[in-house]
């Protein structure tokens, strides 16, 4: 939910899109916001739509990468026990209407 994040990412695809080597795969790890989550705040489904959005620019990215998304503690869906389930539908659609390699393990994987 930081903006400087959105940014890094965008920098980090655009130097990949000038090489050889496209990663196999990008590990995000959570929390996916600066404070705890709260289940009525709809902020977080604005912001992976927004990283879907962004990821959605770089076509050879998203053919030849995978993506995976491991909550952590404070994330929606996340009970104080050990695995932590993995991210809930309702937040990652963003995500699934533009990528098709993702995966949403539980923590620890």
């Amino acid at each position: 939910d930081l903006p400087n994040v959105l940014d890094e990412l965008r920098n980090l695809f655009l130097g990949i899109r000038g090489t050889q080597v496209i990663p196999s795969m990008f590990v995000f790890f959570g929390n996916f916001t600066s404070r705890p989550y709260n289940d009525f705040d709809s902020n977080l489904i604005k912001h992976f739509k927004a990283l879907a959005d962004l990821i959605g620019n770089f076509s050879d990215i998203i053919q030849n990468s995978k993506f995976a998304f491991i909550p952590g503690p404070s994330d929606s869906g996340t009970l104080p026990i050990l695995p932590r389930a993995p991210l809930p539908d309702y937040l990652t659609k963003p995500l699934k209407d533009k990528i098709k390699n993702l995966i949403f393990p539980t923590n620890p994987c």
